[in-house]
């Protein structure tokens, strides 16, 4: 590495930057709303809860 003199290429305390994290994912509201009509539609929920789980999934 003598070519490039004295600009730190060789220097063995370099590190390459680390690769930035991965964004966390998004909330896929639709797909969450669409599994909630469907335990509303089989009677496992009733509307109050329905509505009730909407308004946290919406953060309303």
């Amino acid at each position: 590495m003598a070519m490039y003199g004295d600009q730190g290429y060789d220097d063995p305390g370099y590190d390459e930057p680390a690769p930035a994290p991965a964004a966390p994912a998004q909330p896929d509201y639709a797909a969450e709303l669409q599994k909630l009509a469907e335990l509303k539609a089989a009677g496992i929920i009733n509307d109050e809860e329905f509505e009730a789980k909407k308004k946290q999934i919406l953060g309303l």
